[in-house]
Formats: C-alpha cells, structure tokens, sequence
C-alpha cells in the first residue's frame, strides 16, 4: 500500500517538472535505479519517459486541480 501511494506522488510530482532525482530522495528512495525500475514496474514506462510525453500512461488522474 505505501508503495502505491508513493508512486501516485511521484507520478503527480513528475508532472511539475521537479527533477527525478529530488522526487526520488524525498520519497525515501536511496538509489535512482531502484525508483525508476520500480516506477516503471507499476504504470509501464520509466520516469523519464512519462516526463518528455513519451508514456501512454495517463498520469492526469494523479495531479490534482
């Protein structure tokens, strides 16, 4: 459960352009390989991907009006 919670955090995170790296450390990840691999494990596409439009994942539903 906190790891589906951190990863809709990140997701809505990503979407304002803060770096991957201070999403990924303030999340309490010590290693970026591990949050990307994990990011990508749970919506299908790496967390540089999702940033450049690259992702089909639709991370609208995590950022919040």
């Amino acid at each position: 459960m906190q790891h589906q919670l951190r990863m809709k955090e990140a997701a809505r995170r990503l979407a304002t352009c803060e770096p991957i790296t201070a999403i990924c450390y303030d999340l309490g990840y010590t290693n970026p390989s591990h949050f990307s691999r994990r990011f990508k494990r749970s919506f299908g596409c790496s967390p540089v991907s999702s940033v450049s439009g690259r992702c089909a994942a639709d991370f609208s539903i995590y950022i919040q009006a």
